[in-house]
């Protein structure tokens, strides 16, 4: 295999997706249909018609998601028991969520919502603050 690095290709709403060859650059769109409901990560070969093969993995997500260590806060207030409150830290964001740790185990639970406040790390820090079903 000549390229070694793996590509993310995102899954179009038609059931397509666009590969393109990291060596010669030659697009082409494919019916990826069927991986569409399957569960697992879907990693592909491809063969281009240089010769080259190169791997793909296909998001099926409808946003990018990016990769992030941003710093911020939380906190939850349940229907019944103790507010809690603490540190977080986001480690992937896009457009419609974002996923985060925590240093303790949460106490919140399925569909419940809490609500969190970070800055991005872009030019301005722009301050983020949304509610969020964990």
């Amino acid at each position: 295999m000549e390229n070694r690095s793996i590509q993310k290709i995102y899954l179009s709403d038609k059931n397509t997706a666009l590969f393109e060859c990291p060596k010669c650059h030659v697009s082409k769109e494919s019916d990826v249909s069927k991986y569409k409901n399957l569960e697992t990560s879907i990693k592909l070969k491809v063969k281009c018609k240089c010769g080259n093969v190169y791997e793909v993995i296909l998001e099926r997500r409808k946003q990018f998601r990016k990769g992030t260590q941003l710093h911020g806060k939380f906190s939850y207030h349940p229907l019944s028991g103790e507010n809690q409150n603490g540190i977080m830290t986001v480690v992937d964001i896009s457009k419609g969520g974002l996923k985060f740790k925590m240093p303790l185990e949460p106490r919140f639970k399925k569909d419940e919502i809490i609500e969190v406040e970070f800055n991005l790390d872009n030019s301005g820090k722009a301050l983020i603050q949304t509610r969020q079903n964990p």
